[in-house]
């Protein structure tokens, strides 16, 4: 029985998604000639997310007489398992998608998706092949920028229950960390068009935002899985086929938001079913690069790897922030 628990608290500006919010919409409100995303000061807070994360992994994935908590290899069992669940998410966000009454706007991505079903499907059939030697390890679970503190100069991940909607046994399951990091690279991108969705302008510029919307969710995870993969490169946590594997994850994230999406906030329908195409077309700003991974040994520090209290700043965290 727990009695009682004892939380550090950190003083802090809010949470990550409040602040990536904001420089996004900062972007899309400067002057499209000026170079203001490479400038900016957003996307070495991107790197510093992708290296926090992996610090957590990494920590997570420490050797411990805990069996609850002990990393081990998935199995050829749990990598069909794992295979089995995204098909299921597969075909119940499609078949969400195929009863739904979508708008005009929406229809062609819509029925372009459905046409693809045969290959949404086989995205997932290699798993079983690609996950050999890939390492479970307990996860954050419902990773997202919402879910992490911003103090000014650094971050601090929280909220360690997992998705509160699953059953607890399932909140412990050891997974793979590529899902948390998948969580993170798709929540960019909702920043990115939740950004995109407060500006309004003519037809004839609209195209031009929305390029511009794209491009910092593109830069935003480039950066952040470049450091992620930095950090755990050599590792059991980031093997060579890890970029095939993380294609599924991020395949399967968008797909479950979008039948998120579809019950629950029909008008964000677009984000992830544009996200879903843009996977499967290979160009979307949050698939990974395919480039080796830089060496180095990580070095593990005390940010992002404690789950404290936040502070009475007011967390705007709708469960729509790329995530539910």
């Amino acid at each position: 029985m727990t009695l009682a628990v004892l939380q550090g608290f950190v003083p802090n500006r809010g949470d990550a998604w409040t602040y990536s919010l904001a420089e996004a919409r900062r972007f899309l409100d400067g002057s499209p000639e000026e170079d203001s995303l490479h400038n900016g000061s957003y996307l070495k807070s991107a790197r510093l997310l992708g290296r926090r994360v992996a610090e957590l992994h990494l920590a997570l994935s420490r050797i411990t007489n805990d069996p609850a908590f002990r990393p081990e290899p998935f199995t050829l069992q749990s990598l069909r398992r794992l295979r089995g669940s995204m098909r299921d998410r597969a075909r119940t966000a499609l078949g969400l998608l195929r009863e739904g009454n979508l708008p005009t706007e929406l229809r062609a991505d819509a029925e372009g998706l459905l046409a693809r079903e045969g290959e949404v499907r086989s995205r997932f059939e290699e798993l079983p092949g690609a996950g050999k030697g890939l390492l479970r390890i307990r996860v954050h679970g419902d990773l997202h920028l919402g879910q992490i503190l911003y103090t000014g100069d650094d971050f601090y991940i929280i909220d360690f229950e997992g998705e509160p909607a699953r059953p607890l046994a399932e909140r412990r399951a050891k997974e793979s960390p590529l899902r948390d990091a998948a969580g993170m690279l798709r929540s960019f991108e909702y920043a990115a068009q939740a950004a995109l969705r407060d500006r309004t302008a003519p037809a004839r510029e609209r195209a031009a935002l929305e390029s511009r919307a794209r491009a910092w969710g593109a830069a935003a995870g480039k950066e952040f899985l470049d450091e992620y993969r930095s950090v755990l490169a050599g590792t059991p946590l980031f093997p060579q086929r890890a970029a095939r594997l993380l294609d599924a994850f991020l395949l399967d994230k968008a797909l479950y938001e979008l039948a998120y999406e579809l019950n629950n906030r029909p008008t964000w329908v677009s984000a992830p079913l544009r996200g879903v195409l843009d996977i499967l077309a290979g160009g979307c700003a949050s698939c990974p690069p395919r480039s080796p991974a830089r060496s180095g040994k990580p070095k593990l520090t005390h940010a992002g790897v404690r789950p404290l209290q936040r502070s009475t700043a007011a967390r705007s965290k709708p469960r729509a922030t790329g995530t539910r």
